[in-house]
């Protein structure tokens, strides 16, 4: 049985251990993106329920984008308490695609997104240095639970070296799970 208590990141197989009470909020839910490399690699790859890590499973951002972060967003419709996120990173390959992120939770959205908000509009859930090939770890989110409805992974945009490469490296996300539950206190205008 996990420790709920634990705030250490915990690693699974292709079936994800979800704590009782708790489901995962984001799954199907609309998700949208800095930018994204082809319909079929779309950010509505990186919640829909599939752990797999080849890159036909996962979102990536293009190779072209203008902006210096790449990011990610999950709108799950309404406010939840949330306790964890569950992130799986690619396992064919590029495990570097995906490092140095944050995941924040916020309860409202401005209109125009920009990855470097307050803390009064965003809250950080986790920060993480690196993550395995093909791994899928959940993390607690600091100051548990975070009310929120969007739920953003923004990582600073790197560069890709080695093979004669020095240019601006994707975002590779093969899912993101949001582990929450309904919450019991109303928000007024919340949008």
């Amino acid at each position: 049985m996990l420790s709920d208590a634990e705030n250490n990141p915990r690693r699974f197989r292709r079936q994800q251990l979800i704590p009782k009470g708790l489901t995962n909020v984001a799954l199907y839910k609309p998700a949208w993106a800095s930018s994204y490399y082809d319909i079929y690699n779309n950010p509505n790859s990186a919640n829909d329920g599939n752990l797999e890590t080849s890159l036909a499973n996962c979102f990536n951002t293009a190779e072209s984008d203008n902006n210096d972060w790449h990011w990610w967003r999950v709108d799950l419709l309404a406010i939840y308490d949330i306790f964890y996120v569950s992130v799986t990173n690619r396992g064919d390959c590029c495990q570097d695609r995906l490092r140095n992120f944050t995941v924040r939770v916020a309860y409202s959205m401005k209109q125009k997104y920009t990855p470097i908000q307050s803390d009064t509009v965003e809250k950080t859930c986790v920060r993480v240095g690196t993550l395995g090939l093909g791994a899928t770890v959940r993390y607690k989110c600091q100051d548990a639970p975070i009310l929120g409805r969007y739920v953003t992974l923004v990582m600073p945009k790197q560069r890709e070296h080695g093979y004669g490469l020095d240019k601006p490296a994707p975002m590779h996300l093969c899912e993101l799970q949001v582990l929450g539950r309904t919450t019991s206190i109303y928000v007024v205008g919340g949008s």
